[in-house]
């Protein structure tokens, strides 16, 4: 009888050594992910800081050289278009919004 309780408490052991193990493994994934994922983050803003200071300076320059008037215009031709992409986009949830109602209500019935 003592020799199979000695044998359980071996193996125990063994798989708490494991355990460990394992979980000493998955804490440095862990961190190690959390590193990179930082990197990417870093990296992805600078991309983005460069990106924007590079459109803003053409976008002075063109300004700049340009008639204000024709600015202008543009800018109004833009505004109307991103509108525009809003009524569409809000058009197109209301109606994708009213099929699931429709199909709620038959899987009620």
């Amino acid at each position: 009888g003592s020799l199979s309780f000695l044998k359980m408490d071996h193996s125990w052991e063994t798989s708490k050594v494991i355990f460990e193990d394992l979980k000493d493994s998955m804490v440095l994934l862990t961190k190690w992910l959390r590193k990179k994922w930082q990197e990417e983050e870093e990296n992805e803003r600078k991309r983005t800081i460069l990106i924007a200071t590079k459109e803003s300076k053409g976008n002075i320059l063109k300004a700049t050289t340009k008639r204000d008037k024709y600015v202008r215009i543009v800018i109004k031709r833009i505004l109307k278009r991103k509108q525009n992409n809003r009524g569409k986009k809000k058009g197109g949830f209301w109606v994708t919004g009213k099929k699931d109602k429709g199909s709620n209500r038959k899987g009620e019935e």
